[in-house]
Order: structure tokens, then sequence, then C-alpha cells
């Protein structure tokens, strides 16, 4: 790349906005990641519910039945 082709993408990206557009894809990007964790976060958080539901209906369940001892 001459030095006259690096000027001219600068002032391109300058002159367009392309620094602050390439600011913002990125700003988008880490937001919709930040989207998907707390999505995935909440799933975990219902699955862990859940789990916790059958372990209590389990444990309720074994410590009612009458020993046989």
């Amino acid at each position: 790349m001459t030095p006259e082709l690096i000027i001219e993408l600068a002032t391109a990206l300058l002159g367009t906005g392309g620094i602050i557009a390439l600011f913002l894809i990125t700003e988008k990007k880490v937001a919709a990641q930040l989207t998907n964790t707390e999505k995935v976060n909440e799933q975990w958080q219902k699955i862990v519910a859940q789990k916790e539901k059958d372990y209590l209906a389990l444990n309720q369940k074994y410590e009612s039945k009458p020993d046989t001892d």
C-alpha cells in the first residue's frame, strides 16, 4: 500500500463516518452477545429450578416410605 492510498482510505473513513460505523457495529455485537448470555442464564435457572423440584419430590417420596427393616 502506498502512503497516498493509506491517506485516501483514512480520509474516506473519517469523512463518511466509517470509524463511527465500525464502533457502532462492535457495540451492537457486544449488546447481542449480552442479550444471548441473559437468555442462556434464564434457561439454566429454569433447569436448576426444575431439578430442585424433582429432588424435593424424590426426597419426600423416599422419606415417606416405611422402613422394612
